[in-house]
């Protein structure tokens, strides 16, 4: 690798461990917050927390897949990668979704929440997966140590 390329990796790595491993997991928590309030101003408080955070989250992952898709060698065959389109493709139809969110009197309300939770889930559960199929591939392309951050991962989600 190039270091050049090297920085890229790693701005790559840290833009969508803020995405996914970060933000998205901290939006869910703000959203999940407000099942326990019953202010109807701090819920709106909430609502536009978790919506901001969500916002930023797809930002920084898009501009992380920007910055694959234009340096790095794309061929698609790894499972990181072809992962990573399926989670780029997910967080943006899980945002567009969100705006399109039915009044709560509709009976609609329930399927859309149901899908929306069911995307949610399934993008925060891939995009730590992916991280670590992330991390592992750069570990087999430089022989560099990635233990720590692989460990730290780990110790996440036994706490969580």
């Amino acid at each position: 690798l190039t270091p050049q390329i090297s920085v890229q990796i790693k701005v790559h790595a840290f833009l969508l461990w803020a995405s996914f491993g970060f933000l998205i997991p901290v939006g869910v928590l703000i959203i999940r917050m407000s099942n326990n309030t019953k202010s109807a101003k701090s819920l709106k408080i909430l609502f536009f927390s978790h919506v901001i955070v969500q916002i930023i989250s797809v930002l920084l992952a898009s501009a992380g897949a920007i910055l694959s898709i234009k340096n790095f060698a794309n061929s698609f065959e790894n499972t990181h990668q072809r992962m990573g389109l399926a989670l780029y493709g997910s967080i943006w139809l899980q945002s567009v979704f969100g705006f399109f969110r039915p009044n709560r009197e509709l009976k609609l309300r329930r399927v859309w929440y149901f899908v929306h939770w069911l995307l949610g889930t399934g993008i925060s559960i891939l995009g730590i997966a992916n991280t670590y199929i992330g991390l592992q591939t750069y570990h087999e392309r430089t022989t560099r140590s990635v233990k720590l951050w692989t460990t730290s991962i780990k110790s996440a989600l036994r706490c969580g």
